[in-house]
């Protein structure tokens, strides 16, 4: 899932199955992902020197199961409040850094792997 608002216009066609989308209280600019491959936590500093934005990755990257847990938690008291639950989780956050020249020589090669690809395709005709 890509918010077309964060993701696509800054970098279009880098998206990957990452849930990737702009959190009202992440700070303005920031990227929050969630899902499994936003345990690599070098794919995670990747995404931020090649988008050029911090990346934040929850606590606990598996939101489905998390949510659950929380309808299930604020339902018996454990937290009394959605509000409750979400100030307890925590982000860790990724800022580009001396890896972002490389991711941008990385992404070159990318698009021109695709572009690569789109040829190929095209001329199989």
């Amino acid at each position: 899932i890509v918010n077309d608002d964060t993701v696509v216009h800054r970098k279009p066609g880098f998206h990957g199955q990452l849930h990737i989308g702009h959190d009202s209280d992440a700070d303005d600019g920031d990227v929050r992902v969630d899902g499994g491959a936003a345990a690599n936590g070098w794919l995670m500093q990747f995404q931020s020197d090649v988008l050029g934005v911090p990346v934040e990755r929850p606590d606990i990257v598996e939101t489905t199961a998390m949510g659950a847990g929380a309808l299930a938690g604020i339902s018996v008291g454990v937290w009394p409040s959605a509000q409750a639950f979400l100030t307890a989780r925590t982000y860790q956050r990724f800022v580009p850094g001396e890896g972002a020249v490389a991711a941008q020589h990385a992404m070159k090669g990318w698009h021109r792997g695709v572009r690569a690809a789109v040829a190929w395709a095209r001329d199989a005709e």
